[in-house]
Order: structure tokens, then sequence, then C-alpha cells
């Protein structure tokens, strides 16, 4: 039923309804009804199931590695990553929660310099697959605040290996962490959002060493539908 229909609809009620209390009473009851019913169609119809969107921006690293002999500790550094995210919002909550699946690539290259070990470089490539839900904070049709939380698998790509001058070591291949953001979305098109995850293990198949790449993101996008 469209709003034209409804109009009708109701006209033809009204002009059969006499000026007395309990038929304005029914009258009104069915206006109401039928004028709920379809403001929800209207807004369903109007409701984004899928968004897309692109994303960039700076990450915030650190490594260290550690053995019974020798201890690496890698400087922080900044690096660039780029993605996007594939959103699926839910149709519960008036929208307010969405799931989504988030593919990126980020790089990280760093070196130290000791007396014992000598120079150590490592420059790792990493492919995250992320999936997570989202929450969102209304502060109009257009604008709200979100925060996220999620899984990703972190893939290793091309060169896995961490030298040194007294020793090498091969990386997973395949790490897992968790991941939480919060973040602003502004004419349902530009966001900014801070991206914390818990610090990855890639030497976990080294028993008697122990690694940890710590991460934190600054990221940029942009929905483009």
């Amino acid at each position: 039923v469209d709003n034209l229909d409804l109009n009708e609809i109701l006209l033809k009620k009204l002009l059969k309804t006499k000026y007395e209390l309990d038929d304005l009473n029914k009258f009104f009851q069915i206006y109401n009804s039928n004028k709920n019913t379809y403001n929800d169609l209207k807004n369903n119809q109007k409701r984004k199931v899928f968004n897309l969107s692109v994303k960039a921006g700076a990450v915030f690293n650190s490594y260290q590695v550690e053995g019974i002999y020798f201890n690496y500790s890698f400087p922080a550094q900044s690096s660039f990553s780029f993605g996007f995210e594939l959103e699926n919002v839910l149709n519960i909550n008036k929208n307010k929660w969405s799931i989504y699946f988030e593919p990126f690539y980020e790089t990280y290259t760093s070196s130290t310099t000791d007396s014992k070990n000598g120079t150590s470089i490592i420059s790792l490539k990493f492919l995250n697959l992320g999936v997570g839900a989202k929450h969102k904070m209304f502060i109009n049709n257009n604008s709200f605040f979100f925060i996220n939380f999620g899984l990703q698998m972190v893939t290793h790509i091309g060169d896995k290996n961490f030298d040194s001058s007294a020793t090498a070591f091969k990386l997973d291949q395949n790490s897992f962490n968790l991941h939480g953001g919060f973040g602003f979305k502004f004419q349902n098109k530009y966001f900014i959002e801070y991206r914390l995850r818990s610090s990855l293990n890639p030497l976990v198949n080294y028993g008697s060493i122990t690694s940890s790449y710590s991460s934190s993101a600054l990221v940029l996008g942009y929905t483009i539908f």
C-alpha cells in the first residue's frame, strides 16, 4: 500500500463515520494503525542492507623477540595500510547493529643494533582478514558514533624470515588476534576510527622463544555505497 492508497481508504472510511464518540474512536484507531504500518514499510524500503567502504590509515607497531641467549627489541614504527570493509546492516534495534568483513594490507619494517647480537632487521607484509560486529549510537539520521570488535586472521605474505647476524627464524604463516575500536561517521559517507589490536606471536612454533607484535591504527574511510 502506498500513501495515495492509504489516503483514499481513510477518506472513504471518514465519509462513513458518524459524528459520535464511538465511531470517531474507531476511525482514529484505524488511522493510527495504518499510518504506523505505512511508516514502517517506508523505512524498511529505504533501509540500506549493505555498505561498501574503502579504508586507509597509519599503523603504529613494535616488535620484540626474547630467547634464552638473546633479546631483540625493535623500536616503534609507523606504516601505511589500506583495504575495504563490507558491512551488513542488521534489521534489529533500529539498524544500530551490523556485522562486517574487512581485508586490508599492511607492512612493518624495522631494525635494531646492539654489541652482542649485531644488527637485526625485520620486514613483514601482512594480509589481514577480519570479521566483527559494530554498534552505532546515532546523533541524527546522517551521523553517529560507533564501536566495533572482532577477530582477524593475519597472513604473512612474501618473505617470512626474521634475520639477524646471530640467528634466523621462519615466521608462522598465519596468526590470529582480536581487535576493537571506536570512531565517528558523518554524512553517512566519511568516517574516522581508532583501532586497537591484541598482540601477535609470529614465532609460536618455537617453544623456547617468545615474540610480541603490537599494533594500533588510525584509519580514515569513505563509504562508496
